[in-house]
């Protein structure tokens, strides 16, 4: 029923967050990447398979790029500078997974062609060239069709995980649903992108079907191949219909590709991009920090990303603008990549030595750190309140003495075992013994399952976390202090870093405490409430917007 809700209210087809629009960037980031894979691919496919010649090439290319997971590709080119977050990523990853059908598809379809067709046509005196045009590729198209047709499914199904880095289209729904752990908008996102890759099955199959039929000839009629005319003459082959549609598709492709930048995934000249990890909390941050920019007359957007991994090489290049950072984590996450892996620890317990120190490595980046606010939202390790009795733990300590007795199964973020506040913590500070570690996500709806239904018995969440104490979680005392000041601190690029700007942040990062972010975690989290009114709810009552 939440679902049909969602369907039918009117407020969900208009705006820029609205399916029709979202349906646009879908199709265009995907007529984008088949334009260029078709560029790349076709071509290629078809000279190897006219030559004959080279089949372990087409073969190994094409099993290659099925092998590498597109999202792994994502993240690599959304972590490059000169790529950076956005569409650029998506439209070359999703090129790289269309290329491998498009490729083995167009040198099977050529190469396979009657031998007997094709010396009757040397025999009549054609070339080579026209060999390929008049003969082999009116008699390809049907099997090029069909591999055209394939990687287009295929795109369009996988466009969703684009949104993981920044860009548009309907798997917004999905990743920013999981971020609310908002079932109804996750399932309203997996039905849309359902529903359009089976309609561009279904379309695509059906003009592929009535292509080929169209060059077929009737009953009781012979066909009149090109190879039976005087070479040179003007009469048009057999697979003409088949021909002319892929050159028409093809065409269509490369002019949607060329609206791809108009349809959405990056920022309007201008206007500053504050992007977000992708759960809750930093949700809210990110609309906190849009409503009171917009408030000053600043033009601001919101992007949902995925790990501080891909988000910070973006806040260095410019591609996003204003980034919600955690002061202590982000200080070592700067150390590591500045200093190298071993380099010791500069963030503590300290926040004015700790926000000194993260400057210090930030400016040369071209990033500027604003104040801190006193709302923090440290790392901490969580038991069920059942485990902890069962075991007596209230300090992580404890856990550490019991671990070396008992198989401990840790769960956590994917990049927790080379995080220093997290596995290497747990194991160099503590002493602990994790017999498996179990890659989950940052603090979120996952990890906290994971923990109330045992499939792990200690998890990475967030102190300010409004789900603990819901789910029946016990957060361990860090009675060693591993754990470093994690005050909510604002990186901003070197474009964001306007004095204008920066008090805005100042400002709301005053009043802001860590009282009031696990309210408003609590009504994202346990409510389910939308991040953006719960964000303009804050700044409202707060007073922090309409007083100018």
């Amino acid at each position: 029923m939440s679902v049909w809700e969602w369907f039918t209210d009117p407020a969900n087809w208009t705006g820029s967050n609205g399916v029709p629009a979202r349906l646009i960037q879908h199709l265009a980031i995907s007529a984008a990447a088949m334009g260029l894979a078709l560029l790349v691919s076709l071509p290629l496919g078809v000279m190897l398979g006219h030559l004959r010649r080279a089949g372990f090439l087409a073969t190994t290319l094409g099993s290659l790029g099925r092998a590498v997971p597109t999202l792994a590709i994502l993240v690599i080119l959304a972590s490059i500078p000169a790529i950076g977050v956005g569409n650029m990523a998506a439209v070359l990853a999703l090129a790289v997974f269309a290329i491998p059908p498009v490729l083995t598809g167009s040198y099977v379809a050529v190469r396979d062609v009657d031998p007997v067709v094709r010396d009757a046509a040397r025999g009549m005196g054609l070339t080579g060239g026209q060999l390929l045009r008049r003969v082999e590729l009116p008699l390809a198209t049907p099997g090029i069709a069909a591999s055209v047709r394939t990687a287009i499914v295929q795109v369009v199904a996988t466009v969703a995980l684009a949104a993981l880095v920044g860009s548009g289209g309907l798997g917004r729904y999905v990743v920013d649903g999981f971020a609310r752990q908002d079932v109804t908008l996750v399932a309203v996102g997996a039905i849309l992108c359902a529903v359009v890759a089976m309609s561009a099955d279904l379309g695509l199959g059906a003009l592929v079907d009535r292509t080929n039929r169209r060059g077929t000839p009737e009953a009781g009629h012979e066909p009149t191949p090109e190879i039976s005319r005087v070479p040179g003459s003007r009469s048009r082959p057999t697979g003409r219909s088949s021909l002319a549609w892929l050159g028409a598709y093809a065409a269509a492709i490369m002019v949607l590709a060329g609206s791809a930048a108009v349809a959405g995934g990056s920022a309007p000249p201008g206007q500053l991009t504050i992007a977000a990890f992708n759960f809750g909390e930093s949700t809210v941050m990110a609309n906190l920090y849009a409503g009171v920019l917009r408030d000053a007359g600043i033009d601001v957007g919101v992007s949902s990303l995925s790990t501080r991994e891909v988000i910070s090489p973006a806040l260095e290049s410019g591609a996003v603008d204003v980034v919600p950072e955690y002061l202590g984590t982000y200080t070592e996450f700067l150390n590591k990549q500045v200093n190298g892996p071993d380099a010791a620890a500069v963030a503590s317990s300290d926040l004015a030595a700790t926000l000194s120190a993260g400057r210090g490595l930030a400016v040369p980046l071209g990033i500027t750190l604003a104040e801190p606010s006193p709302a923090a939202d440290q790392n901490a390790f969580a038991v069920t309140a059942d485990f902890a009795r069962e075991h007596g733990l209230t300090t992580v300590s404890q856990l550490a003495a019991l671990s070396q007795d008992k198989d401990i199964v840790l769960g956590g973020p994917p990049e927790c075992p080379t995080r220093p506040f997290c596995l290497p913590g747990l194991e160099n500070v503590y002493g602990a013994r994790i017999a498996e570690f179990v890659p989950l996500d940052a603090g979120g709806p996952l990890t906290k399952q994971a923990l109330a239904q045992g499939a792990i018995d200690v998890g990475l969440v967030f102190s300010s976390d409004g789900g603990v104490e819901a789910l029946d979680l016990q957060v361990l005392a860090d009675d060693k202090a591993l754990q470093t000041v994690d005050n909510l601190t604002p990186a901003l690029s070197q474009r964001a870093a306007t004095p204008d700007v920066i008090a805005v942040l100042n400002r709301l990062s005053g009043e802001l405490t860590t009282e009031d972010l696990v309210a408003m975690n609590r009504a994202v989290d346990i409510d389910r409430e939308d991040p953006v009114e719960v964000a303009n709810n804050y700044l409202t009552t707060h007073s922090l917007v309409g007083t100018g």
